[in-house]
């Protein structure tokens, strides 16, 4: 039987694989090398990152629209990039499943945020109006999500294999556990997830905010 590692690398390369299998089998090999980095990773993936920092990778860009109450949802023109920038892009901290489902359920190509009350309230006061602010883009992006996260664990579990570490069965030797410990390439994996910082402030997208167009 093949290691641990070389199972998830096989899995993660299958188009078909279930992505929260995924998630809990690199769970089992963080927690069996005591990768408490990764572990964390994991499970703000599998349940959502409330509050805590969101990966750039999840970063979503789309077209605000106003309402006008005599023409409907129309798209509103920022006068500065710096703006557009700051209201046009957002972090989805949803857990995998929660996208999944939305990607996989939408009967359209679109999907659309509704800002939270207080950015709404800060919207409309940049532009002058008061009205009701939404965000809509491509559902492509939240595949370009879940993609990245299935590449994040195959990546990972090739590192792991490079550095000599591919368990036996699901165990793992002490000699194994000891360069995970030890090379910082695995114990710092998880700051490669995270961009450099701007000087714009993007907001996190509203969890209950997603849904079809």
């Amino acid at each position: 039987m093949n290691g641990i590692v070389l199972e998830l690398q096989k899995e993660a390369m299958d188009k078909k694989a279930d992505i929260e299998s995924l998630l809990r089998k690199s769970y089992v090999i963080a927690r069996k090398l005591k990768l408490p980095e990764f572990q964390e990773w994991i499970q703000c993936e599998q349940e959502g990152y409330g509050k805590k920092e969101v990966p750039e990778y999840r970063m979503i860009q789309g077209q605000l629209k106003a309402l006008n109450p005599v023409r409907g949802w129309i798209p509103v023109v920022m006068d500065s990039a710096v703006a557009e920038s700051a209201f046009t892009k957002t972090k989805l901290p949803n857990s995998v499943s929660e996208l999944y489902d939305l990607y996989q359920n939408a009967e359209s190509s679109m999907l659309v945020m509704n800002l939270p009350a207080e950015r709404n309230k800060y919207v409309a006061k940049c532009c002058g109006f008061n009205t009701q602010f939404r965000l809509e883009f491509g559902k492509n992006q939240i595949y370009s999500i879940l993609s990245r996260v299935k590449n994040n664990i195959l990546d990972w579990a090739l590192t792991l294999e490079e550095s000599g570490i591919v368990g036996r069965d699901y165990s793992f030797s002490e000699e194994e556990k000891k360069i995970a410990q030890e090379k910082t390439e695995i114990t710092n994996y998880i700051t490669n997830f995270w961009g450099t910082a701007t000087d714009v402030q993007m907001q996190q997208g509203n969890v209950d905010s997603l849904q079809d167009k």
